[in-house]
């Protein structure tokens, strides 16, 4: 009798215990334990529609925002056509933003990891007019590999970049990995999009160049060039076409004015089908004067005097015949 009696005890303090770990898996919060957040954020990609972001020592904030299936950046009253790879991976990262350990608890540990209001970027993700995620993203450090240390794939292993952040509205410090300083702490310009061309170049069919006094037009059929009807140069023109592949500028001019009238320069790309793949206009004034802009990347405006782009664009006729 005293065995059954200590054996039901057992059972049931047993059982006490089962329910109460099961309550716990159950109920508690899944991505914390304790203090400590595995995953810092919980954002729906799909339904963001900006990104701001304060840097420290900068007094306006960088804002990023969606227009359909593209992104803007925000400067004052004028909005210019950003890097949508960019704002996608910087949203893809806070999206997925883990920690590997947590650095610090308490407040007065906020400047040494520089998450201060005055020390940290800061940066706010929007659902319509819901704030989805808030954090400050502090310093950064650098941890070199064990020395003989080797890749799994050959090679040495590469070093560990970890950066320290905090939610808003908590005292915690978590370290994650990656350079979030180097990804967010940027200036407007730098979220923009740089793009004067990107076209397939084995799809380009036809090339007309519109120059003052001279108009032609480059024509391939099968793997040869002609010049109105002439043999081209095909190194010349397969040189030509690498170049505007994938063409880019940073260099902007913000004053509308440069564009007005008629352009002086135009380039237009078509495939076998006519169906225009690029278009590049230039206003040429004079060596220290030209403006461009880019049927890729429309409303934006270059300074073609800025690393050859204008050169780049534009050839005579002559470029591509062979002997010249």
């Amino acid at each position: 009798m005293f065995n059954k009696i200590k054996t039901n005890q057992l059972l049931a303090v047993f059982l006490v215990l089962l329910v109460a770990v099961l309550i716990t898996a159950v109920g508690g919060n899944k991505k914390k334990t304790r203090s400590f957040l595995s995953e810092l954020t919980d954002i729906d990609t799909s339904a963001v529609t900006a990104l701001t972001i304060y840097s420290a020592g900068n007094e306006d904030p960088v804002v990023l925002e969606r227009q359909g299936n593209n992104w803007v950046v925000v400067e004052g009253a004028t909005t210019h056509n950003a890097d949508n790879s960019q704002a996608e991976e910087m949203l893809n990262t806070l999206a997925d933003l883990t920690s590997t350990r947590l650095a610090a608890t308490e407040k007065d540990r906020w400047e040494n990891y520089e998450v201060t209001d005055s020390l940290a970027t800061r940066v706010e993700v929007k659902a319509g007019k819901k704030v989805a995620a808030e954090l400050y993203i502090g310093k950064f450090s650098y941890s070199q590999p064990p020395q003989q240390a080797m890749s799994p794939y050959g090679g040495r292993q590469q070093g560990t970049m970890t950066s320290y952040v905090r939610l808003a509205g908590e005292k915690e410090i978590y370290a994650v990995e990656g350079f979030l300083r180097m990804m967010f702490n940027r200036s407007a310009g730098e979220f923009r999009d740089r793009t004067v061309l990107q076209v397939p170049r084995k799809e380009v069919s036809r090339i007309a160049l519109q120059l003052p006094g001279e108009q032609f037009s480059l024509s391939r059929s099968e793997n040869k060039w002609m010049v109105d009807g002439l043999m081209a140069d095909s190194a010349a023109v397969a040189g030509y076409l690498s170049g505007l592949a994938r063409l880019t500028s940073s260099a902007f001019l913000e004053d509308a004015s440069l564009v007005s009238g008629t352009p002086t320069h135009t380039l237009l790309l078509e495939d076998a089908n006519g169906a225009r793949l690029g278009e590049v206009n230039a206003w040429f004034r004079d060596s220290t004067d030209i403006a461009i802009t880019s049927s890729v990347n429309p409303g934006t405006i270059f300074d073609g005097t800025q690393n050859d782009l204008f050169e780049k664009v534009v050839q005579p006729r002559a470029a591509f015949l062979p002997g010249e």
